[in-house]
């Protein structure tokens, strides 16, 4: 399988493409998000390969959720268009990856 090819770590878009009949723009928002879909992916890999989840992360309470839940085989969480809009929210992120309070976490308001 894929660890045995050397492979230690993959990332996983939560929404399937669907590569003919939509544009790129519409691929992003038609077909839904699967996390149970990741999350099978990550347990079946878990203790061989890392699995981080992509795909529709869109706030600090979202991420948060994610994140909290423990029994949860997924290692990591990709968020790319969220912090291209609301780059302000990276500070609450940094306090997400340095385990702060929930308290400091609160996303910060775009003037």
């Amino acid at each position: 399988a894929i660890h045995n090819a050397g492979a230690n770590h993959v990332v996983l878009h939560a929404r399937p493409a669907i590569l003919s009949g939509l544009s790129p723009v519409k691929n992003r928002i038609i077909p839904t998000l699967d996390y149970d879909f990741v999350r099978s992916i990550a347990a079946d890999f878990k203790g061989k390969v890392d699995i981080t989840l992509n795909g529709g992360i869109t706030s600090l309470t979202q991420l948060n959720s994610l994140r909290s839940n423990t029994s949860s085989p997924i290692s990591n969480y990709m968020a790319g268009r969220w912090s291209l809009r609301r780059p302000l929210d990276l500070v609450g992120v940094e306090g997400l990856i340095n385990d702060e309070s929930s308290a400091s976490l609160k996303e910060m308001n775009t003037i």
